[in-house]
């Protein structure tokens, strides 16, 4: 299976059947992800754990139970996905869409979410007490940012 960019470059490939097994192996290889293109996917308690994928566009996945601790995400795009008990703690997520994305006890700890934008009502389930920053990060209601 081949993992690609948002623009069709070739980022990694391997003989895994599953897109899930890809990007995993592709993670332990520590090949960087940057521009992966996974939209409208199905990664539930994928082990994306030190993964580099800046830039990565994840709209409408599913990353119930996902470990995305120790990422560097910066620049993704989360609009519309599933975040239900997902781990992203220690991650960088700088410039992160979070856009409509649905949130249930997922864990932002010790993450840098600064200039990151987030709307949709289960934003105001997140916890942001052990986040280490989210400077400037913004919260669209009815097309105005709180």
């Amino acid at each position: 299976m081949n993992l690609y960019t948002t623009d069709q470059k070739l980022l990694f490939s391997s003989n895994h059947k599953s897109l899930k097994e890809t990007i995993e192996a592709a993670i332990n290889d520590n090949t960087p992800l940057d521009h992966l293109d996974v939209r409208d996917q199905d990664l539930r308690n994928i082990n994306m754990d030190g993964a580099l994928m800046r830039y990565a566009r994840f709209q409408n996945t599913d990353l119930t139970g996902a470990n995305m601790s120790e990422a560097l995400l910066d620049g993704s795009n989360f609009s519309y996905a599933l975040m239900y008990n997902t781990c992203v703690a220690y991650s960088s997520l700088q410039y992160v869409d979070f856009m409509e994305t649905e949130f249930g006890a997922t864990d932002f700890s010790q993450s840098d979410i600064s200039d990151s934008i987030f709307s949709g009502p289960s934003c105001h389930s997140l916890t942001f007490r052990h986040v280490r920053t989210m400077k400037r990060s913004k919260y669209l209601y009815q097309k105005k940012t709180i």
